[in-house]
């Protein structure tokens, strides 16, 4: 899984840029380039929380926080993403969340720090040994339920703002 998120960071984060406003788009063989925002002055973590905040479903949905969090690599609203994940890990991985219910705020702040930027890999010696595949299951299904959760909150800001400029 990991493998896969790396790959996908790069394009996640030219369409986060293209929702605040910018591009990290660069012509072959220029230094430099890109586009920068500059409509009345606003700045582009400003327009990117923006766009994000519209494609917020409800007031529990954590993919705007996550998408803006990997895109400033800052842990923005951190404390709730990592209470919302672990919350959501312990009641949607059957016997293996219920086994680990104690441990799910460990796996979910490795997870959320990784997706974030902050962490490069995870630390497995942060928890016992026999505990060791349970983390290793639970990291990877968390980290995909954080790409899942902010990718469909890019998605929905996407679709809004095209929608817009088509009208």
């Amino acid at each position: 899984m990991n493998n896969a998120i790396q790959k996908d960071r790069a394009g996640f984060l030219e369409r986060l840029g293209q929702l605040a406003g910018t591009t990290a788009w660069r012509e072959p063989g220029k230094v430099g380039g890109g586009v920068p925002y500059a409509a009345r002055g606003m700045a582009t973590e400003n327009a990117l929380v923006l766009a994000l905040a519209m494609a917020r479903r409800n007031p529990k949905d954590k993919g705007p926080d996550i998408a803006y969090s990997l895109a400033t690599q800052q842990p923005y609203k951190g404390a709730e993403v990592v209470a919302w994940l672990s919350d959501k890990l312990a009641a949607g991985t059957g016997r293996i969340g219920h086994r680990n219910a104690g441990r799910m705020t460990t796996v979910a702040t490795q997870a959320y720090e990784w997706i974030v930027g902050t962490r490069v890999h995870p630390d497995a010696s942060e928890v016992a040994e026999r505990f060791h595949d349970d983390f290793c299951t639970l990291y990877d299904i968390a980290q995909g339920w954080l790409w899942m959760s902010m990718e469909a909150a890019v998605e929905r800001a996407e679709r809004a703002m095209y929608s817009k400029r088509a009208a």
